[in-house]
């Protein structure tokens, strides 16, 4: 098992769900995670927690989060011939939301003005 703190941006609302033969709810979600050369990987985030789905289910899309919890590490090989990558999956336990995305606010235009 490796414990993990990661940081990254929502990239979607995160999804309800419920496992078949339990029944027992669960949320799903993917994080957008920079690393050290400014490439980005893609987590996939499961949370059974109930404070931890109320969280995730909260959270906008383009919010920066970090979460906790136990992280598995494989490759993925695409079917294409196209190289490897990295396959991440984290089954969450802490949540923290540090900043919601910002909002534009649209002005309205006057009429015969010129838009900044």
């Amino acid at each position: 098992m490796i414990a993990v703190m990661i940081t990254g941006r929502l990239l979607a609302p995160a999804q309800m769900r419920s496992d078949g033969p339990s029944g027992q709810p669960f949320a799903t979600a993917r994080l957008r995670v920079r690393q050290d050369g400014g490439d980005c990987v893609t987590v996939f985030v499961s949370a059974a927690d109930s404070a931890v789905v109320r969280t995730l289910l909260a959270a906008e899309s383009g919010a920066t989060l970090t979460l906790g919890g136990e992280l598995t590490v494989a490759v993925w090989q695409p079917e294409d011939g196209s190289p490897p990558r990295p396959s991440l999956r984290l089954h969450a336990d802490q949540i923290v939301v540090l900043r919601q995305p910002r909002r534009r606010i649209r002005q309205p235009r006057e009429e015969g003005g010129v838009s900044p």
